[in-house]
């Protein structure tokens, strides 16, 4: 009898998956699954150079993928190096899709609509949140605002007008919970740490609440509109 084991579908998908990550030696840039990253080593400020992609899947919508890996689009303007556009067949970008959906174990069920069902009131505390913390100062939120490049291009972020398509909102609440446990190394702050509120005068400084509370405002901002989505 044959020793080896059967993979189940999802275990296929992310097999498949790997071939590609190997075929286009995409961890020769990033880091996937706590490996890879070789270009890094050319950085002093690691920061600079391509981003950790290690849990991709919880933290991306499936449709924004199937369509940044065939079209990239420049999402941190600081970075002098830019995604190579590989020529992905329709086919090519979904495995890419389920690999990272299947390494973090998420179905791609994600209905961008349900994000307009919060409340008027919890988004205005998100925003009132937001601008406490000055999140401002790295990150881009409107057409033909400027960073605040005075705190140093390190320190700048992704440009937030496109989250609402690109971002699961569920991922946001955990990013904010603790931004060093998903991606060690990242430059942004934790606001909340231990749980305990940097604005207690809002949401009677329930940091749960305040953390959902942003979330709810970056997912609703009304800003450029991204390209139209593909079905993966």
């Amino acid at each position: 009898l044959s020793k080896q084991r059967v993979l189940n579908d999802r275990e296929q998908e992310v097999e498949k998956g790997w071939r590609m990550v190997r075929k286009f030696n995409c961890q020769g840039c990033h880091i996937v699954e706590g490996s890879g990253g070789n270009i890094l080593s050319l950085y002093e400020d690691k920061s600079v150079g391509p981003p950790n992609i290690t849990g991709e899947g919880k933290k991306v919508q499936g449709d924004w993928l199937f369509n940044f890996v065939r079209h990239p689009t420049v999402i941190r303007p600081w970075i002098n190096i830019r995604m190579p556009t590989f020529g992905f067949e329709h086919e090519q970008s979904t495995t890419i899709v389920k690999f990272f959906q299947g390494l973090d174990k998420v179905e791609d069920n994600y209905v961008a609509d349900d994000v307009q069902l919060y409340s008027p009131e919890r988004i205005n505390a998100g925003k009132k949140i937001f601008e406490t913390l000055q999140c401002i100062k790295c990150h881009r939120f409107a057409k033909g605002m400027e960073i605040d490049e005075s705190v140093g291009v390190s320190t700048l972020a992704p440009n937030l007008m496109i989250a609402k398509h690109r971002l699961r909102h569920e991922w946001i609440a955990e990013w904010l919970k603790n931004p060093e446990d998903l991606m060690p190394g990242t430059r942004m702050p934790q606001f909340w740490p231990e749980g305990v509120s940097p604005a207690p005068e809002i949401l009677d400084g329930n940091a749960e609440n305040q953390m959902s509370a942003v979330r709810d405002y970056v997912m609703n901002f009304e800003g450029e509109e991204a390209p139209a989505q593909a079905q993966v």
